[in-house]
């Protein structure tokens, strides 16, 4: 029982402490967020690269040209013409442009490629297209609302020598409150509550930048010729030249969603399969993490109850079990209680999708358990219309579109 019990007291601490580091780490965001403007305003591209009509598309494409930047460009790329979003694109270019700071604004065709992802291509041809005296790729998703201050907080991290990169992150607000899509937003706010001020950041391609030098130098160019993932592929490559991705909680944008539960299971397990293939560390560490709060709470929980009918020792599970439990719901307390500070103009719409984020928090990591394991094997995936299969970590083939 000795060695029972001297687990237990770790188990019960780790999750102590990782709750309490994860409370400060929030409470910073709060204070990064409204961090006093800096005067770093580099020539800058920003590419958004579209495919299809997203929920909310045109008060998303709106969002871009209300920016309050002195020095940029805008660059929308397409596959094609017949895309629905070009029409779309080339309507709200008419609206909105005259109004906006951007130097000139852009809609690229980019073509099909059959060598990595349709987005990278869109991306690259963008890159290939832009200006001599462009000092900055900023990225954005057509599925993100932005503010104002978003490109001006994104790129001033990149003052900074130690970061190669910056980025953001989405917050899901459910357009409709459907089972699914409040999932999608409880789901995805555990990831997001991860990031900080911490070596650990990922890049996320909805809302990123990178200074055109390192870009180059850091070779993602080449990266990007043959890979499925563009945010990904930022990630290697900084962290192979020992930098770091900066995170700016200024930069976590709204992403209005409606998604029915087969939609919801096909893009975790894209993400999960993406990164097995392109970051296999950080899958296992997620794969670790999710089997661990399992095993500390349900787990736990299941042996407390079985001492208990063999008149056993349950306390001690029980406890372990109880610090699990409240440890999930405390912390999903708080990073409700931060993006309503984050994003207070959706507060409304993230009502419900909060409490159900804490009311089904401790069901969750059962979910996130079995959306890894289903990953553990396959290398094809189905991205916006396109079926990939998944080479390594820096090829990839078109099967289908």
């Amino acid at each position: 029982m000795l060695l029972c019990d001297d687990i237990a007291i770790l188990m019960v601490a780790s999750q102590l402490i990782f709750t309490f580091f994860l409370y400060v780490s929030q409470k910073r965001l709060i204070h990064d967020a409204y961090r006093a403007r800096t005067e770093y305003r580099p020539e800058t591209l920003l590419t958004v690269p579209c495919k299809g009509i997203d929920t909310k598309f045109a008060t998303n494409i709106e969002s871009f040209y209300k920016l309050n930047y002195d020095r940029f460009a805008i660059h929308f790329v397409v596959e094609s013409e017949s895309d629905p979003a070009f029409a779309e694109l080339v309507k709200l270019k008419e609206k909105f442009e005259d109004a906006s700071k951007a130097e000139y604004v852009k809609i690229l065709i980019a073509g099909t490629t059959t060598s990595s992802s349709q987005k990278n291509h869109n991306l690259l041809h963008s890159i290939n297209n832009s200006s001599d005296d462009i000092e900055v790729f900023a990225f954005a998703d057509s599925d993100a609302c932005v503010k104002d201050v978003w490109l001006e907080k994104l790129v001033a991290l990149l003052r900074r020598e130690k970061y190669g990169a910056s980025s953001g992150y989405r917050w899901f607000v459910p357009t409709r409150n459907n089972f699914a899509s409040l999932a999608l937003s409880s789901l995805n706010a555990k990831v997001a509550q991860l990031l900080g001020r911490t070596k650990l950041n990922q890049a996320w391609g909805g809302s990123m930048a990178i200074r055109k030098k390192d870009f180059y130098d850091f070779g993602i160019r080449e990266l990007w010729k043959n890979s499925i993932s563009d945010d990904l592929s930022v990630s290697y490559a900084v962290n192979q030249h020992k930098r770091r991705v900066g995170f700016s909680p200024a930069c976590l944008v709204a992403s209005y969603e409606e998604m029915p539960l087969a939609k919801l299971i096909e893009f975790a397990r894209r993400q999960f399969i993406i990164t097995r293939i392109a970051l296999p560390k950080i899958w296992l560490i997620g794969l670790f993490s999710a089997l661990y709060t399992l095993a500390g709470s349900w787990g736990a929980l299941f042996v407390a109850i079985h001492e208990y009918n063999a008149s056993g020792s349950w306390k001690i599970p029980a406890i372990v079990s109880l610090v699990f439990f409240l440890g999930t719901i405390f912390r999903a307390i708080v990073r409700q209680a931060v993006i309503r500070k984050l994003l207070p103009e959706n507060k409304d719409q993230l009502k419900l999708a909060g409490v159900f984020d804490i009311l089904t928090n401790p069901f969750s990591s059962i979910v996130m358990t079995l959306l890894i394991l289903s990953t553990m094997f396959g290398r094809t995936i189905t991205w916006r219309g396109v079926k990939y299969r998944l080479i390594d970590a820096n090829n990839v083939k078109v099967l289908e579109r």
